[in-house]
């Protein structure tokens, strides 16, 4: 592959890379409305707390991997399969078994104001959003910015 080649295809990806942002910071804009005008003002405090918690695990239970995964991976790309599976191994023990006992914890002592079925629907969500954050990162540091891009599109769209 030639130098223009590569320098074209580099540029497209940043472009692309910089539409995604636009794109997801206004769907996420449409969303927060959307979501406000269906929940209400009290409903609207609720959902903050649980995303709010949700947020935290996944910062917490992430560890810093993100930026350890990105590195690596890009130093030896022999090691991707590896990272992928230790991410998968982060995302469900710190991330479901980490939070779930943090939630019983929670639940026991009342030092979350979610109801049961909330804070349990919240830790649900925690694992995979580790292990797309770390999973994405990986795909970052083996140079796949198109698939990279296309998981951000797809996987925050929904935010």
């Amino acid at each position: 592959m030639s130098a223009e080649m590569t320098a074209s295809r580099e540029k497209r990806n940043v472009l692309f890379g910089i539409v995604i942002r636009f794109l997801v910071t206004g769907l996420g804009f449409l969303s927060s409305i959307l979501t406000a005008r269906a929940l209400g003002p009290g409903g609207r405090g609720v959902y903050f707390i649980a995303m709010t918690f949700s947020q935290i695990a996944i910062q917490f239970g992430n560890m810093g991997l993100q930026s350890s995964n990105t590195y690596l991976v890009a130093k030896n790309n022999s090691r991707f399969g590896t990272l992928v599976g230790n991410s998968l191994w982060i995302s469900l023990m710190v991330g479901g078994l980490g939070t779930a006992l943090y939630a019983l914890y929670a639940q026991w002592s009342h030092s979350v104001a979610l109801d049961a079925y909330l804070l349990w629907l919240t830790v649900l969500f925690v694992a995979p959003n580790i292990f797309y954050m770390l999973g994405t990162n990986l795909l970052v540091g083996v140079g796949k910015l198109e698939q990279f891009n296309a998981y951000t599109q797809i996987g925050r769209a929904h935010v």
